[in-house]
């Protein structure tokens, strides 16, 4: 409709602005010029866009061939896997699950500061409406145990033909990369008291180069 149109249109604009090139059919690579450099000059770091119009197939990619650390876009194949279960009869949605402190992780999400005190139990599909919604990092690395582990995650995009992704470790492991954090504990004996005690430990200089490395 013409609403649909014209916001596609604006996200055509804001994307060509960075350097993005957009046509009627197919997927569309990255165009290298200086108003991309440029960009990237001013704001520190490598910029990646890429746009799907579902109604028409139409693609837009900034940059669609490189790697970038996936931060929480990672929970959509979770929730692929986990949904196969389902359906395959291995995992229910109302199966309920009782958090332990060990479970509570760094970064977004509200299960951590609200669910601070052993005893809170939650549903297969809380937790997923969790990890989706307001991606709770909690929800989600509980999610991706339930879920089998990277391993089956990735077998499961393969089968399906996606390329391109990698789910290799839960959201408190990537945090951990990306602020220096070393030697992490095995994931049933982190709290969130001992993850923010390894974070104060790391240096400034510790701190730098992980997110040299990382991003």
């Amino acid at each position: 409709d013409q609403g649909d149109a014209a916001g596609l249109a604006e996200i055509i604009e804001g994307a060509e602005r960075l350097g993005g090139v957009f046509h009627t059919g197919g997927i569309v690579g990255a165009d290298e010029n200086d108003r991309t450099g440029a960009r990237r000059d001013q704001r520190g770091g490598i910029l990646g866009i890429g746009i799907h119009h579902l109604e028409t197939g139409r693609e837009l990619y900034v940059r669609g061939d490189d790697r970038f650390p996936m931060a929480s876009s990672f929970k959509v194949p979770v929730a692929v896997q986990l949904l196969t279960l389902v359906d395959q009869g291995k995992l229910r949605l109302d199966s309920m699950v009782t958090l332990k402190p060990s479970d509570l992780h760094p970064g977004s999400g509200t299960l951590t500061s609200l669910f601070d005190d052993p005893g809170v139990s939650l549903s297969v599909r809380n937790l997923l409406e969790l990890m989706l919604l307001i991606s709770d990092n909690s929800a989600t690395d509980i999610l991706l145990r339930l879920a089998g582990g990277g391993d089956l995650v990735n077998a499961r995009l393969r089968a399906l033909g996606v390329s391109g992704i990698s789910v290799d470790r839960p959201t408190v492991a990537l945090i951990a990369d990306a602020v220096g954090v070393r030697n992490l504990p095995p994931e049933s004996e982190l709290t969130p008291k001992g993850f923010g005690e390894l974070s104060r430990k790391v240096t400034e200089d510790e701190r730098k180069a992980a997110v040299e490395a990382f991003y």
